[in-house]
């Protein structure tokens, strides 16, 4: 599936995602939902989809569904220890190290 997704900076990028690593309907915030993760482990990249019910200021309209490129460290270790699927698909890409016990 190709989307476009938001950058960190604020940017918008094309990108092709594979299925979803992680998939269900957790509110993170007030209206706020994520909807899916997706880990691509040959471009090493991690996307979040998220759902919002806020009402955007400048189109009027809702926002609904959002995908952001994870790029921030803390963010992805966040998401690891939340989804253990996340986790060892994050790993096998080689895109955190698994901390031993």
């Amino acid at each position: 599936m190709t989307i476009t997704a938001s950058t960190e900076s604020g940017s918008r990028i094309r990108l092709s995602v594979p299925a979803p690593t992680w998939e269900g309907y957790e509110e993170i915030g007030t209206g706020i939902y994520r909807k899916a993760i997706y880990v691509s482990p040959r471009a090493k990249r991690c996307v979040v989809e998220t759902y919002s019910i806020w009402q955007d200021r400048h189109t009027g309209g809702c926002v609904g569904t959002q995908y952001m490129l994870v790029e921030d460290d803390s963010m992805l270790a966040m998401l690891a220890e939340e989804y253990a699927d996340v986790a060892d698909a994050l790993e096998k890409a080689g895109m955190i190290v698994a901390e031993e016990l």
